[in-house]
């Protein structure tokens, strides 16, 4: 099995492994155990880290050696996927450390931390719960009327005065009508987030959100909101595997995207360059396009419902 991704720079990737016979035998032995590939963009070949990859080219942590009184110390970092309680001396809370690669490769096993399909699918959780929840006007809707109103109302209401309220009618009925819209409003986007949640396409965006031009790959896949058998919980059920694009530009989602640009470019406030989109790191419900944008630990996605309003 060829390890280095082709997603990636090949000559980059293989250059780097050949200058640490550590970090070409991690990533061996890594690889063929869980089905995953590594790549290399940078320039300093005297590096001993390298990215991890899924077979797809979708990016979920990277592969590290230290060194300590001569011998190395092997590192495995998946974020999303490894979750310890505190941080060791090698390795951070998100990351798996040990002296002996045998040892490391049977602690990820033993505590489930397999980058599978189905831990990767998990990463996307929290940015399309985020997505969702912007859709969903839920606070209750409420008003407010001055100090004087308040009195005049109260006084016709016990019988005190029922002259001095007539003159804050008009007001009053204002005030029930934008109150009545925003009880619709809410009505209006429990409707739509529940036509979201019956069927969705999600597109993920990687990228690094703090570097320009970075973005190295769309995926895509479909998903509902279902009850988990397991859990008992609402959760996503993803009905088809992560598809990577380089580009967006020849797929049957170009049109779709073109018109959601054209619409951020003008509203500046909203609008970033660096992706086909042009969406920002924002969770934010776009009504005028029908499409949903989350973010979360770095991880910006786009939703488009399978069904029309």
């Amino acid at each position: 099995m060829e390890i280095v991704s082709v997603h990636g720079d090949p000559t980059k990737a293989h250059r780097l492994l050949s200058n640490s016979t550590h970090l070409t035998k991690f990533a061996q032995e890594f690889c063929h155990e869980f089905d995953t590939r590594v790549s290399f963009e940078g320039d300093n070949f005297s590096n001993r880290m390298i990215s991890l990859e899924m077979p797809n080219g979708m990016r979920i942590g990277s592969l590290s050696v230290n060194s300590s009184s001569g011998n190395p110390i092997y590192v495995a970092s998946m974020p999303s996927i490894i979750s310890k309680d505190r941080s060791s001396k090698w390795s951070g809370s998100d990351a798996r450390d040990s002296e002996k690669l045998p040892n490391l490769i049977r602690t990820i096993k033993k505590n489930k931390e397999q980058p599978t399909d189905a831990k990767v699918m998990e990463m996307f959780n929290s940015s399309i719960y985020h997505a969702l929840a912007d859709i969903t006007n839920s606070r209750e809707p409420n008003f407010g009327i001055n100090g004087t109103q308040a009195l005049d109302a109260l006084k016709a209401i016990l019988g005190i005065d029922n002259i001095s309220v007539q003159q804050h009618v008009p007001d009053f009925q204002k005030v029930y009508d934008n109150y009545m819209k925003a009880v619709a409003s809410v009505k209006d986007s429990q409707v739509t987030a529940d036509r979201f949640k019956k069927g969705c396409t999600m597109i993920y965006i990687e990228n690094d959100r703090y570097k320009a031009d970075s973005v190295s790959g769309y995926y895509v896949a479909d998903f509902v909101t279902a009850m988990s058998a397991s859990t008992g919980k609402l959760g996503y059920e993803f009905q088809s595997p992560l598809k990577r694009y380089a580009s967006l530009k020849e797929t049957e989602y170009a049109p779709t995207v073109a018109m959601i640009r054209s619409y951020l470019e003008g509203r500046p406030k909203l609008f970033d360059k660096d992706n086909e989109f042009g969406v920002r790191y924002m969770d934010q419900y776009l009504e005028d396009m029908d499409i949903a944008v989350g973010h979360s630990s770095n991880k910006l996605v786009v939703l488009l419902p399978k069904h029309a309003p």
